[in-house]
């Protein structure tokens, strides 16, 4: 068996920080709805606070994505902000519907959501498929 790529490591470790940062906000999510009494809007919103909190801190693991890629230099410099975007807004209609505390669902689509400029459509579906099964 050959040994998982620098590309292939880089994209475990973004699937391991998403699947923990939803796994959070899930978490938080739940609570509040536990809590009673407290307004699913503003769990969602404290949610999504510590989201915003957390999303500085993909930046420098999405900007490897550019050097592991191979397409890198051809990427814009905002790539890592234009995923992170898309990974925002799923999760915030996730909240808007109803289902912050089922945020690990979506974890398949974050991933290809966010590896797609990097990757590629095929390998990050690959990806997103390999997280589903």
């Amino acid at each position: 068996m050959d040994s998982p790529s620098v590309r292939d490591l880089w994209a475990d470790r973004v699937a391991a920080a998403l699947g923990e940062l939803l796994r959070r906000l899930a978490t938080e999510s739940a609570g509040g709805a536990q809590r009673g009494g407290e307004d699913s809007t503003a769990a969602g919103a404290n949610s999504l606070s510590t989201y915003r909190e957390a999303l500085a801190s993909f930046v420098p693991l999405l900007e490897e994505g550019r050097r592991v890629s191979g397409v890198g230099s051809e990427l814009p410099e905002q790539t890592a902000r234009f995923a992170l975007g898309g990974a925002s807004s799923l999760i915030f209609d996730e909240f808007r519907a109803g289902r912050g505390a089922e945020l690990e669902g979506i974890l398949p689509q974050l991933v290809f959501a966010v590896t797609l400029p990097y990757l590629g459509g095929e390998a990050a579906e690959a990806e997103m498929r390999r997280i589903q099964s």
